[in-house]
């Protein structure tokens, strides 16, 4: 696991935050190292409390299978937030750059589910230098 996942993954377990919902491709592109510009179709990075980590992403977009993250491919006829849904619980933190268009069915989606803004944990990372 690289040094900023787990960085992230100590971050989240002191602030009790379950899982965590990134989609700005630049947050992204500094955990992960993978770029991707994905308009308007979602790209998202969900991390677990353990470091665990999947990133959805659209079958236009092309990317290597063969590391981590594990990727979920979705495409343009299937619904990702189902896919996304089902693996939430309990504290779910989400980044400021989300869209509405993406938080709001997953809300519908997971009644349960208590989610909070987490985009300090990524951004006070990016932010030492």
């Amino acid at each position: 696991m690289n040094s900023r996942i787990n960085n992230v993954k100590l971050y989240m377990n002191r602030e009790e935050i379950n899982k965590l919902l990134i989609t700005d491709p630049y947050s992204i592109f500094y955990l992960i190292g993978k770029w991707f510009s994905p308009g308007e179709r979602l790209l998202m990075l969900l991390i677990d409390a353990n470091g665990n980590m999947k990133l959805f992403l659209n079958r236009l977009f092309p990317a290597s299978d063969d590391s981590e993250p594990e990727i979920i491919w979705y495409s343009d006829s299937e619904n990702p937030f189902d896919m996304i849904a089902c693996n939430l619980s309990g504290v779910v933190g989400v980044d400021k750059n989300m869209p509405a268009r993406f938080l709001l069915p997953l809300m519908q989606n997971c009644n349960e589910i208590d989610f909070v803004e987490g985009s300090y944990i990524v951004d006070d990372l990016r932010g030492v230098k």
